[in-house]
């Protein structure tokens, strides 16, 4: 009684990490310009069938395929959200280091896992082939994040580990936030008012004073934290944004600087009977 939770997490932070570590042009084309990830990849799996179901022309470019699904999905369209959704397991497979295997049952043919690794994201494959395996096999280790190293003695047995963990470990991220982020409450004496409770891989959860100015002190402070620079050259920054509710299952979503009114605004529908 009395209190808000608070959930900030980072957005798409795995795939801005390597978009910036593998300087891959399609996965900063995908962030910057705001395509649904998962309908990109899926025009791409499944091209023929988007192109037969949206009517559209055999020899469209990619993106605009993309955006015309996107359109379908926004208007219901069950079958463009069916293809999306079988894309995912597709690309949560491929992106950590899966290989063919529809002769096992699998969704991953032969022609998928080639349009991933060399039509969608050859420098992430350079990235895992050249950088990852070529250093871990020549010194027996790679670099991980702020100093930290994995050490292996069998590259080519490790590469998925060495790999995903070039990228996931940057997840420590969040652990500093929250960390530099509770320092700011004690030095302010707002502990009893402002609590981390828990952080999660890319999401940090507050316990806070059912407040309008406390939510906005919160959301003010944490998100720079968040999103400060963690690479020399970062061409893909973090994002972030704080979910406002009274259980984790019903919240919303604030924008970041959200002033008191916008902030009222959300408590109202949140603290309403019917919502």
């Amino acid at each position: 009684k009395g209190k808000i939770l608070i959930m900030a997490d980072l957005s798409s932070l795995e795939d801005r990490v390597i978009a910036n570590l593998s300087n891959s042009k399609a996965k900063k084309d995908l962030i910057i310009d705001g395509y649904d990830g998962h309908l990109y990849h899926a025009c791409m799996y499944y091209r023929e069938k988007f192109i037969t179901l949206l009517d559209a022309p055999t020899d469209i470019e990619h993106t605009k395929l993309v955006l015309l699904s996107m359109e379908a999905k926004k208007s219901g369209n069950k079958e463009v959200d069916k293809l999306r959704q079988d894309s995912k397991a597709v690309t949560f497979k491929l992106s950590y280091g899966g290989f063919p295997d529809d002769h096992k049952g699998g969704s991953i043919t032969q022609e998928i896992f080639d349009i991933y690794h060399n039509e969608l994201y050859p420098e992430i494959t350079d990235y895992r082939e050249n950088y990852i395996l070529a250093t871990a096999k020549k010194t027996g280790e790679i670099h991980l994040n702020l100093g930290a190293c994995l050490r292996t003695n069998d590259a080519d047995k490790d590469i998925r580990t060495l790999n995903n963990a070039s990228v996931q470990s940057f997840s420590d991220i969040t652990m500093i936030a929250g960390a530099q982020f509770m320092d700011k409450v004690h030095q302010l004496n707002k502990q009893n008012e402002i609590k981390v409770f828990n952080i999660v891989y890319d999401a940090i959860y507050v316990e806070a004073d059912l407040r309008p100015d406390t939510i906005k002190w919160v959301n003010d402070n944490l998100i720079p934290l968040m999103t400060q620079q963690y690479l020399e050259q970062e061409d893909i920054p973090n994002a972030a944004e704080c979910d406002l509710g009274l259980n984790l299952a019903d919240t919303i979503t604030i924008p970041n600087n959200a002033s008191i009114e916008q902030i009222e605004e959300v408590l109202d529908k949140l603290l309403t009977p019917s919502h």
